[in-house]
């Protein structure tokens, strides 16, 4: 399962928690869509790679494992 979907209507979105939901990979256009995504939790998910991720300049928390 991947994190795809639209996200046009949440770009104000600061706070995101997709724990448990058994995600592969996180979609770098979505992520992309989040220009204001401040936290981001991705724990106890299946995610091999945050290639992307980088590119989000107001992350300041990320949890995952």
């Amino acid at each position: 399962m991947t994190l795809s979907f639209s996200l046009c209507a949440m770009h104000h979105l600061t706070h995101l928690s997709i724990n448990s939901n058994h995600l592969q990979c996180l979609d770098r256009e979505v992520l992309d869509q989040l220009p204001n995504l401040d936290f981001l939790s991705v724990e106890n998910n299946i995610i091999s790679s945050l290639h992307g991720l980088q590119r989000s300049q107001s992350l300041s928390e990320l949890y995952g494992g």
